[in-house]
């Protein structure tokens, strides 16, 4: 297994003069250049078939070879060439085999371990013979050795971990390991790509997707000792995991909030942040955004969070976005109105009705009203005196019938002005407010002159 030589490189790179490090680097990709081509014929067979391009999922079945181009389809057949030799020549003509150099192929090996971990061959990093297998971590000390162990199964299993490159960045590996009696078969890993920060979508749905790996591979308290640890948190990323009965059992940056029933959880105002999760997530996966505070800017900021439901489990992450700020008017409207259709698209009328007619939903000056386009009766509005109101007979004190054009308010919004009392002051003000019909609803809210 290959997680260690990254470490090892790692601690190297700081003593390696420059120059000779791009020395090193440009005999490797010369090397692996000559690999990437055809192999010579050689006029003998091997059990790997063509060494340096193909190996055969069976030995001498050299028509079912398996091409370097299908890297799990390859890993897959190295580790049944192995578990093959074994079943032929026994456990310890099998252990040297694999802890010889006649056992490497190109940039790819095998690695065994016995029934208590500990690596018995790797040819490819001989010093790690001996070491147990829990000691080879991921980046952020993700437990991807220890996850080798737990895992393995006669059926096979892909462990995927992040790395950390030379210069930075990281790397998506992959391994594919196999119980066969009392021994633990794996592949060298195998590159699933670099991985950026900057692409924050893709890079959510792998770390969630790490992390419903490291469940399978290692089960629930392996899960939630990890994620509620600190060392896993990642820049702005960190998991939520809530169980069966919606209550959290993992918060990266907030171990308060474990053993907290989801549905409880609030950002600003008492937004119900985590209603709209548990209502968003789903076996397929799920975008969702929402307000919640930000521990890395102490303030509440908008979430985008990627959410699945996995094994009666809701698994998220996601990254913050600085909204508009309050001295922004026409922009910090327009984002409340959103926040109030997108908890209407997740968690249903009902629920938004009741949180906009709380008065905890006021936000200084700001507030959202909500109307039923098809009845004009507005239903949303945290002045019960007001609901229940005909919204077509509103008007202002000038004696503009501004009910009259707020039904008429198309989906792509609309603004108008018009004097209404002020809550804040109690006196009559000029209020700016932009409106959005959606899904036979009129989602409103302004600011006062």
């Amino acid at each position: 297994m290959s997680v260690a030589p990254y470490t090892l490189s790692k601690r190297l790179i700081n003593l390696i003069p420059l120059a000779t490090v791009l020395m090193l680097l440009a005999a490797t990709a010369a090397l692996l250049a000559s690999c990437s081509g055809d192999a010579p014929e050689s006029g003998t067979d091997s059990e790997l078939g063509d060494a340096d391009t193909n190996v055969s999922t069976e030995s001498g079945d050299t028509d079912a070879a398996v091409s370097k181009d299908q890297p799990l389809a390859y890993a897959q057949a190295l580790v049944q060439q192995a578990i093959d030799r074994y079943e032929r020549d026994g456990r310890e003509a099998t252990i040297d085999y694999y802890n010889s150099d006649e056992s490497l192929d190109g940039e790819w090996h095998v690695f065994v371990l016995d029934d208590e971990g500990y690596i018995v061959s790797m040819a490819a990093f001989p010093n790690w013979v001996g070491v147990h297998d829990s000691e080879f971590k991921g980046y952020k000390d993700y437990p991807a050795g220890q996850m080798v162990i737990d895992g393995a199964s006669e059926q096979g299993i892909q462990i995927s971990y992040f790395t950390s490159g030379l210069f930075g960045g990281l790397e998506l590996k992959h391994l594919w390991v196999v119980k066969h009696e009392d021994l633990i078969f794996g592949s060298s890993s195998w590159s699933g790509g670099s991985v950026s920060r900057s692409d924050q979508s893709a890079y959510t749905q792998e770390y969630v997707r790490l992390a419903i790996g490291l469940y399978e591979a290692s089960g629930r308290q392996a899960l939630i000792d990890y994620y509620n640890n600190p060392n896993s948190l990642d820049d702005r990323w960190y998991m939520f995991i809530a169980d069966e009965t919606g209550q959290l059992i993992v918060h990266g940056a907030n171990r308060d909030l474990v053993d907290t029933p989801l549905v409880d959880v609030t950002g600003a105002n008492a937004y119900p942040s985590g209603q709209i999760v548990a209502d968003d997530a789903s076996p397929d996966g799920a975008w969702s955004d929402y307000i919640f505070y930000n521990p890395e800017t102490n303030r509440s900021q908008i979430k985008h969070s990627w959410l699945v439901t996995h094994d009666g489990l809701i698994f998220g992450s996601g990254w913050y976005e600085d909204g508009p700020a309050r001295s922004d008017e026409p922009e910090y409207t327009q984002t409340l109105v959103q926040q109030a259709i997108n908890l209407y698209n997740s968690s249903g009328l009902d629920v938004a009705l009741e949180y906009y007619n709380d008065p905890v939903s006021v936000d200084e000056q700001w507030y959202v009203f909500i109307i039923d386009a098809n009845t004009r009766e507005l239903i949303g509005h945290f002045n019960p005196e007001l609901r229940g109101a005909d919204t077509a007979t509103l008007e202002d004190p000038t004696g503009y019938s501004y009910g009259v054009d707020l039904m008429d308010t198309p989906e792509e919004g609309l603004w108008l002005d018009y004097v209404i009392r002020n809550p804040g002051t109690g006196e009559d003000s000029r209020k700016h407010t932009w409106a959005v019909l959606h899904d036979g609803h009129i989602f409103g809210s302004g600011w006062y002159e």
